[in-house]
């Protein structure tokens, strides 16, 4: 039997599948905890130390948390986006990003959206500790 957790904020976007809320303490049944750290840049970042580090630390974390809570059936793993479609880039960024991708476009939500559900499914009841590149080839 799995202990129990109360979970706060960000946490309860974590519940994907466990019944819980934010508010509840709940017994997890199936819990996945998928982190999008955007961390596969291994040359680093430049004037951006900090943002490497955490960005880089929530791999390192999330394949520690995976080791210590698959013995309750938890499985975490990481998505690693590349650049999707949001109103947070301007025009010309979504003109001028897409010819840094090898796939030569930006990515969508829905993209984002079925690597979540891929790794939530039955299909990948095997996979945990592991990053998901969801980037068009951007890192390779």
């Amino acid at each position: 039997m799995a202990p129990d957790y109360e979970f706060q904020p960000p946490f309860h976007l974590l519940l994907l599948q466990s019944g819980g809320s934010n508010h509840e303490k709940t017994e997890i049944r199936e819990h996945h905890n998928i982190g999008a750290p955007n961390a596969e840049r291994t040359q680093g970042y430049l004037q951006n130390c900090p943002y490497a580090v955490a960005k880089t630390g929530v791999v390192v974390f999330s394949k520690s948390l995976a080791k210590e809570e698959a013995k309750y059936g938890i499985r975490v793993n990481v998505i690693n986006p590349g650049f999707i479609q949001t109103d947070e880039y301007t025009e010309e960024m979504k003109k001028d990003m897409p010819k840094q991708v090898p796939l030569e476009r930006l990515g969508k939500p829905e993209d984002i959206a079925n690597a979540v559900l891929f790794l939530v499914s039955d299909e990948a009841n095997y996979i945990t500790g592991s990053v998901l590149n969801v980037h068009g080839g951007l890192w390779c």
